[in-house]
């Protein structure tokens, strides 16, 4: 019976969810967009071909010194 009920309430719990990331990226997120300091950034980032889908923190210049950092943490410091 607790079972049951366990699995009943994480099923809501999931479906509860996924309503509320559905809102967020159907309506908010489209208003949010719509503000002029937003709308500014985003008509300013098209005009220079800026795909902001296509950034990849990879590329991004302070990756070298985070990932000497992380490096350092996992193995200790080069000698």
């Amino acid at each position: 019976m607790n079972d049951q009920r366990n699995n009943k309430r994480g099923t809501i719990i999931f479906w509860v969810g996924c309503i509320a990331v559905a809102l967020v990226w159907l309506i908010l997120l489209p208003r949010v967009a719509q503000w002029p300091n937003v709308r500014a950034r985003i008509e300013r980032n098209e005009a220079a071909g800026i795909n902001p889908t296509a950034v990849f923190y990879t590329e991004h210049p302070m990756n070298r010194e985070v990932y000497q950092r992380v490096q350092d943490r996992l193995t200790g410091p080069e000698r």
